[in-house]
């Protein structure tokens, strides 16, 4: 497909689904184009279950959290597992047809992923240790780093595991090019998304543009959380796509600035 890998699928999907809710509530209206919206947006979630990825199934969750809030989340979690259920349903009978679309395989795995037992486990699962032995390389030069490119060979000579990199941005800024540029940038990201957030939510009375604004937040979420767990920016189309909701998201944020100078709205 597209994609090489299962969490590069996953941001891809869960990233833009906020943007598709809002072409969703753009209807006010039953038409053509809004079933055909919310066709997608089905089709959508059950491919992110498909992918099997833990940060899409999260970011999923996040996103929805966000838009919707804790009310509707469980309304909206029975819905995603109706989906889900029917497809599978589907599938069977299209099985018993002779075909086969999802393998029963596919299935236990992502059951097992979803298994609470699995849990108890995270202490031994391979990114903590990727994490830990990044830390201590980073420790013995946390101003200017090692330089770009350079991760997959001196990890596996230092910790003895073949990884290209160590699954987090803020960690693997720091090993490229050191503790002052990792701190500047993530820095930057996360001052503008909470600052964004707490405008967005201070202007909603005041805001028509309210719902499309907290979409985009809910996708730049999306972006946040994926690169704490893992790094899906080498891929060229989802690291432009991330630039772009970063930009938006300025733009919000001037936007509701001026919203709450107009409206006299206290920070």
């Amino acid at each position: 497909g597209l994609f090489s890998n299962p969490n590069y699928t996953g941001i891809w999907l869960t990233i833009y689904l906020p943007l598709l809710l809002i072409l969703i509530f753009k209807y006010k209206r039953i038409n053509l184009q809004k079933i055909t919206l919310f066709i997608i947006l089905i089709f959508s979630i059950y491919l992110i279950f498909l992918t099997l990825s833990r940060n899409a199934l999260t970011s999923l969750l996040s996103s929805a959290l966000l838009i919707f809030g804790i009310k509707k989340i469980i309304f909206l979690a029975f819905f995603s597992y109706l989906i889900y259920l029917s497809f599978g349903v589907l599938d069977s009978y299209i099985n018993l047809k002779g075909l086969n679309l999802i393998s029963e395989s596919q299935i236990q795995n992502l059951v097992n992923k979803l298994n609470i037992n699995n849990i108890s486990n995270i202490f031994e699962f391979t990114r903590i240790k990727i994490w830990i032995n990044t830390l201590k390389l980073i420790l013995k030069k946390p101003l200017f780093g090692y330089g770009a490119s350079t991760f997959p060979i001196i990890f596996y000579n230092f910790a003895n595991l073949k990884m290209q990199h160590s699954h987090n941005m803020p960690l693997q800024l720091a090993y490229d090019y050191g503790l002052p540029i990792s701190f500047l940038l993530t820095s930057f990201i996360t001052v503008l998304f909470l600052v964004c957030s707490i405008n967005i939510f201070q202007t909603r009375n005041f805001n028509s543009s309210f719902l499309f604004n907290k979409c985009w937040l809910a996708s730049c979420l999306v972006a946040i959380l994926n690169h704490i767990y893992d790094i899906t920016y080498y891929d060229g189309k989802i690291s432009i796509l991330i630039w772009i909701f970063i930009a938006g998201l300025k733009c919000i944020y001037d936007e509701t600035n001026i919203i709450k100078n107009n409206e006299n709205i206290p920070n």
